[in-house]
């Protein structure tokens, strides 16, 4: 009850918290913004006018850990941040004159921002990176032709991300397999393992560094660390690797993380 009708709702998210609902309408000439309260036993609405009129955006998202507002808008061209209680609009981002419309915008488990919609053309089907610093934004891969979209994911859980330096290596010797470990579930969380088992001409020779605690055992190319505590945010551990004698070609292989 209490939404105004003159105008369409393409844009919408959750807050971090869960408690509320904000969907923001174009089409009018006031843009306004409806708080829905999900804890409400009738969802009561809260309207919040925009403070920037001239703004128009078909998609919102909310960052998992700052929980800033973000959204494209279509009329400057920009990245824009929009104060969820108050209305007010930030559009002192970088201007990208080749995106026309985001329809799908949405973080992943590590704050990464992404969008789908379109870019260098009026064709809805580019899948892009958006850097919410500068707000700048870069084409990743060409995907299905759409008609209009939404996107989302699940930012709210545990993420692992696994890199390597130097990541082209001589035999004989190290490199350092970085794990990046992050909790954007809203608390700390108990009993996390992560393994690997690397591939056989590799050989573990230490953990240099585990801010998650645990315990910890090696067995030649393979290491486990169990009853890890994760607090939220993003760490990481570094494991140090021997590249054997032999080694030659491309090597790939995938951690583990469970709990």
């Amino acid at each position: 009850l209490g939404i105004p009708r003159d105008q369409l709702y393409y844009a919408g998210d959750v807050t971090p918290d869960g408690r509320y609902l904000l969907v923001i309408g174009i089409g009018s000439f006031f843009p306004r913004m409806v708080r829905i309260d999900l804890d409400s036993p009738v969802y009561q609405t809260t309207i919040v006018p925009l403070q920037n009129i001239n703004v128009a955006m078909v998609d919102v998202a909310f960052d998992p850990f700052s929980g800033v507002l973000y959204g494209y808008d279509m009329v400057g061209k920009s990245l824009i941040t929009i104060n969820p209680t108050t209305g007010a609009v930030n559009n002192s981002f970088t201007r990208q004159p080749l995106v026309q419309q985001l329809g799908a915008m949405f973080f992943d488990s590590f704050g990464n921002l992404f969008g789908y919609g379109s870019y260098g053309s009026d064709d809805q089907n580019k899948f892009v990176a958006i850097d919410k610093v500068s707000g700048k934004i870069s084409l990743l891969a060409i995907g299905p032709e759409t008609t209009g979209q939404d996107g989302c994911s699940c930012p709210y859980t545990l993420g692992l991300q696994k890199t390597v330096q130097p990541d082209t290596a001589l035999p004989c010797t190290e490199v350092v397999f970085s794990f990046v470990i992050s909790n954007g579930s809203g608390a700390s969380r108990s009993g996390i393992s992560l393994s690997d088992v690397m591939p056989s001409d590799l050989k573990v020779k230490s953990i240099v560094t585990n801010p998650f605690g645990g315990q910890s055992v090696i067995n030649n190319n393979r290491f486990d660390i169990t009853n890890m505590v994760v607090p939220t945010g993003i760490d990481t551990i570094k494991v140090l690797v021997e590249v054997g004698s032999n080694a030659l070609g491309l090597y790939k292989n995938q951690a583990i993380l469970t709990g």
